[in-house]
């Protein structure tokens, strides 16, 4: 995909998306209101300002695809399929887990859970839950036993969580870009 080359303009495009989502979170936050349009309406164009491929508009080929929905991980034998798996020349990099906006992720301990079972299971050291008005980046080497018997412990290895304030882009826009 053709990288952004000014910061300035991921931030715009970014700051966009928020005030958007902010102009309109009464519906958003709608229980009807679910994970795909979330996915369509603000997480995909989030990542493609930050430089990622997500519609694959280079045309590659599955194997070297930047962003892979739906990806398969494999967990006690059973398939398992991450929303997102990010990829720099076919090999993972991180797994992005979505969830709708009226899913509270500071309470809700099962989807921080799911991700990291996906994430350690496929030994990436970090892995995004975002349900768009939350982002959070966790450390994903803890091990599973772990927070299977201690699942209140979820939230110890959140690495960075930002709630989309204006001031908060530039903290967290380094850190997520393809270029990173």
């Amino acid at each position: 995909m053709k990288e952004i080359s000014n910061k300035t303009e991921a931030q715009k495009q970014i700051k966009s998306l928020i005030d958007r989502f902010t102009e309109n979170i009464s519906q958003y936050k709608r229980t009807d209101y679910d994970e795909a349009n979330t996915r369509v309406d603000f997480i995909d164009p989030f990542f493609e300002a930050l430089g990622w491929d997500v519609a694959n508009k280079q045309a590659y080929a599955e194997q070297y695809r930047e962003v892979v929905r739906e990806a398969k991980v494999i967990i006690v034998g059973k398939h398992k399929a991450p929303d997102y798996s990010f990829r720099i020349g076919g090999i993972r990099k991180f797994f992005v887990e979505a969830k709708k906006p009226s899913v509270d992720l500071k309470k809700e301990v099962s989807p921080a859970f799911q991700l990291r079972r996906y994430a350690y299971t496929a030994k990436l050291p970090l892995s995004i839950l975002t349900d768009f008005e939350e982002l959070s980046v966790y450390d994903t080497r803890i091990l599973i036993f772990f927070l299977i018997h201690f699942p209140k412990m979820q939230s110890l290895k959140v690495v960075l969580t930002v709630m989309w304030k204006p001031q908060r882009i530039k903290e967290a826009l380094p850190r997520l870009t393809r270029n990173s």
